[in-house]
Formats: C-alpha cells, sequence, structure tokens
C-alpha cells in the first residue's frame, strides 16, 4: 500500500455535558466542512474506532440520560442497517450484508413486541 501525502486536515468535534454523577445529560457534535453547524445537540454518540497500533476496535457509545427507550432501539436498528451497508460498499459480500440486514429487522420486531408485553 502506498502512503499518500495529506493535502488537507478536517476536524469533527465531540462535546459531552455531564450531570454532578458524570452521566452525559447533553451531546453535540461539530463537522463544518460535512455541514453540521456547530454544536449541533444529539442525544446518543456510536463511536467506533479502528486501533491500528492494537489491530482491534475500539468504540465509545454514550447517550444522555432522557434518551428514550424507543428511540435507543430505533437508533440500534438504523446502526445495524447501516453497518450492513458498510459490509455490502467495503467488502462486497452482498450475502452477510443482507444478513445483517435481515437480523436488524428481526432485532427490531423483536424489541417492539417487548414493549407490547
Amino acid at each position: 500500500m502506498t502512503k499518500s501525502r495529506i493535502e488537507h486536515e478536517s476536524e469533527i468535534r465531540l462535546k459531552v455535558g455531564l450531570d454532578a454523577h458524570r452521566n452525559p445529560i447533553k451531546l453535540s457534535w461539530t463537522a463544518e466542512e460535512g455541514g453540521i453547524e456547530p454544536d449541533r445537540e444529539v442525544k446518543a454518540f456510536f463511536l467506533t474506532a479502528w486501533d491500528k497500533k492494537e489491530n482491534n476496535s475500539m468504540r465509545m457509545d454514550l447517550w444522555t440520560t432522557d434518551f428514550m427507550v424507543e428511540e435507543m432501539q430505533t437508533l440500534i436498528f438504523q446502526h445495524l442497517m447501516s453497518l450492513a451497508d458498510v459490509v455490502d460498499r467495503s467488502t462486497g459480500d452482498e450475502k452477510s450484508a443482507e444478513s445483517l440486514r435481515s437480523f436488524a429487522s428481526e432485532l427490531m420486531q423483536q424489541m417492539q413486541s417487548k414493549e407490547l408485553e
């Protein structure tokens, strides 16, 4: 793999506002070059990074104390569907991507039916 020279850098900023018990109560992010206005408020972050040195993934999952269970379920479903798209685009493995989409749909149905109990 050839090394490319960095021609430009862009910055993404995450802000976490904590209460006295260090629980997240306000989350925001900024990605000005991506069209995200400064301090766009959100209720959750799922951030995953690949650690080149450790050859392992690292992650940070945060959500605010007012994030509702139904919102989390929707976020999880949408996140899994996005991961399926990543599998498809990055590996070309359409069969595995479709399996992940199917799993996500089944999980969402299960989570929704559990709410009705």
